[in-house]
């Protein structure tokens, strides 16, 4: 169900094979494949005629006219081109590429690829990244043999030549001056209008940035006479943070609110192994077992489409845009420099000089860790906050250094009802490992990876800190079980064996 794009290319007869499950269409012997949502200089959804047209005017710029979460491949049998594009935060899906002495092979299915070749090893140095920044930079991955499309690039394969080239994205964004508050919610709130779909559903939450969008959005239904309630969700852990209590709170105030609440218990580690498959063994984010979880009701409800305000807090910060060619390696080197463990607390503003664009990581984890579980359960997500009007006047706001997003808070504050702008004010959370893992399960966790040849002993200050960077080895094992050695077979969705079945260790106690 998840989306699917695979091309091999034979260097001997230079024969190009496709198989794709996404929106495809040829026109003048140009192959276009999309994934995920792109809108047009109208504000609707692109069709593929759409984005062809993009790719005959702008060429390889094509990249900077991207509107959405979106990933686009042409395949251009004239020019005997292949390019990938992705938008400006390289889409949701990850493109992966490797190539032996017969051919070239560029896809989506991590899982396809590793299949097809042979003695494949886990990198110790990306794992080393892995294990710091919870995903890898550059176009490395955490098998030595396998590369990605690095965030900020596309790639260009040369089929005649058998030659692949990972260009660099240069974009732009128009700078407005003294945007006002007014100003700001007319290009939200337009943005919110081109991405309406009558029946979809909505992530939920007691912050600022999902009742913005829940605001404009039940305006919307009201004026275009949809009376049918919003289905939205919100999880929270068994134990420890829970949104759930103020969500309904807000959902009760409005009353056309259809809100479903659940909770994710300790229980959430044993789906491990399927959460490492549909995330490509590409991220982690602590919030990985909620999302999940999420994912799996949205496919039980029948959920095609799903506003959330993911990626507000990287659109909404000035270092978002400040992408140096050197921002990766610098960010790899932290470690070499001393400061390893400084990135993982709360010392980022001490080092800023030096780690500029560590939003940049958060937007790359962000998007990838909710938008790949979502599209491996069938569900697409609408991102209203990183639509490319809305980026620009983003820009326009964004100071540096301001990580707590002050102009949108206030414009959030100025817009909504005071009822629920008093509410929104308390302090929201997500699950954090650390309360959702009793002590037993963290100790066994402990002894496990201790096993595992990349294991190295660090203490962090924040004991939270620490569980993630243990959570994080065991990640890398599972991708050298299911992505090396290709231990256990893909299953239907949602019956992939648990972590018990596969470290007898780690089997938890149900709540």
């Amino acid at each position: 169900m998840a989306s699917c794009f695979t091309v091999a290319i034979n260097k001997n007869t230079k024969e190009v094979i496709c198989n794709s499950n996404v929106c495809s269409k040829t026109i003048d012997n140009v192959e276009i494949h999309l994934i995920g949502i792109i809108y047009n200089c109208e504000g609707k959804n692109s069709t593929l005629d759409d984005v062809y047209d993009l790719y005959v005017k702008y060429d390889t710029n094509m990249y900077d006219h991207l509107d959405g979460a979106c990933a686009v491949i042409v395949i251009d049998y004239k020019r005997q081109r292949i390019f990938v594009f992705t938008d400006y935060f390289n889409s949701i899906i990850p493109l992966f590429y490797a190539e032996s002495d017969d051919e070239i092979i560029l896809t989506t299915d991590l899982f396809l690829l590793t299949g097809k070749m042979e003695r494949l090893s886990i990198s110790l140095a990306a794992a080393e990244q892995f294990m710091l920044h919870g995903m890898v930079f550059g176009k490395q991955t955490l098998i030595s043999e396998v590369s990605k499309l690095p965030a900020k690039h596309f790639l260009e394969v040369d089929i005649e030549r058998c030659r692949i080239h990972c260009r660099r994205c240069r974009y732009t964004f128009k700078t407005e001056t003294d945007v006002t508050i007014a100003e700001y919610g007319t290009v939200f709130r337009k943005c919110m209008e081109e991405c309406y779909e009558k029946d979809a559903g909505m992530t939920l939450s007691g912050g600022f940035d999902t009742n913005y969008i829940l605001h404009y959005l039940l305006q919307i239904k009201q004026e275009r006479g949809d009376s049918e309630s919003i289905r939205t969700y919100c999880g929270g852990g068994s134990t420890g943070k829970d949104e759930s209590p103020l969500a309904k709170e807000i959902s009760d105030y409005y009353g056309n609110i259809d809100l479903q609440t659940f909770k994710v218990n300790q229980d959430s580690i044993q789906y491990y192994p399927e959460i490492v498959l549909a995330l490509q063994g590409s991220c982690f984010e602590d919030g990985i077992f909620m999302h999940y979880q999420l994912a799996k009701i949205f496919h039980e409800d029948g959920i095609k489409y799903v506003y959330t305000g993911d990626m507000a807090d990287q659109v909404l910060n000035l270092e978002t845009y400040q992408y140096t060619m050197s921002t990766y390696k610098r960010i790899a080197k932290l470690y070499y420099l001393g400061i390893k463990n400084a990135i993982l607390h709360k010392t980022y503003d001490y080092y800023r000089w030096m780690f500029r664009g560590r939003y940049e990581i958060g937007a790359l984890k962000n998007l990838k860790k909710g938008g790949l579980l979502w599209d491996y359960f069938g569900t697409k997500g609408i991102y209203p906050y990183v639509r490319k009007s809305f980026l620009n006047v983003a820009k326009s706001t964004s100071a540096s250094g301001d990580y707590d997003k002050r102009f949108h808070r206030k414009a959030v504050l100025e817009t909504l009802n005071p009822v629920i702008a008093q509410k929104i004010k308390r302090n929201g959370g997500n699950t954090d490992p650390i309360a959702l893992f009793d002590e037993q399960t963290k100790k066994a966790l402990k002894s496990e990876i201790a096993k595992m040849p990349w294991f190295k002993a660090r203490n962090f200050v924040d004991e939270n800190q620490q569980l993630g960077y243990e959570l994080r080895i065991l990640f890398i094992d599972l991708v050298r079980r299911i992505f090396v050695n290709h231990e256990l077979k893909k299953s239907n969705i949602g019956e992939y064996p648990l972590l018990g079945d596969m470290y007898p260790a780690l089997k938890t106690k149900i709540d």
